[in-house]
């Protein structure tokens, strides 16, 4: 349990600076998707030293190029979330927080075992 609270914290953290990120390239007239990805591949370093240092203990097994195959599907699971939420014409704001959410509870299982070997 203290593992999932500190992942959702360290990803928290990293979804506000993702969120924060897409909602200013959106502004700035950027495409939703290219919006949506660079605000979570900016939160990639982010998430991966709180979790390294701070969530799991074992953090030895981790590797920063797993930790980077992890999230690069959960980028592709996240655009892909979104452009099917978009197209059901949910509103592009709150298609990529659905997004965002989905996306967190999937990576959590991910990091724990791939990255981080655990059980």
């Amino acid at each position: 349990m203290k593992t999932l609270i500190g992942f959702v914290f360290a990803g928290g953290v990293a979804t506000i600076f993702n969120y924060s990120i897409f909602l200013l390239l959106l502004a700035l007239g950027w495409n939703p998707s290219l919006a949506s990805a660079l605000g979570y591949v900016s939160g990639i370093g982010i998430s991966y030293f709180i979790n390294k240092k701070i969530v799991f203990s074992d953090s030895q097994k981790a590797s920063f190029s797993k930790y980077t195959i992890a999230y690069a599907f959960a980028l592709v699971l996240q655009v892909l979330v979104l452009n099917g939420l978009l197209f059901a014409s949910i509103e592009v704001r709150l298609a990529n927080a659905i997004a965002i959410f989905i996306v967190v509870i999937v990576n959590y299982f991910v990091i724990k075992k791939f990255v981080f070997g655990s059980p």
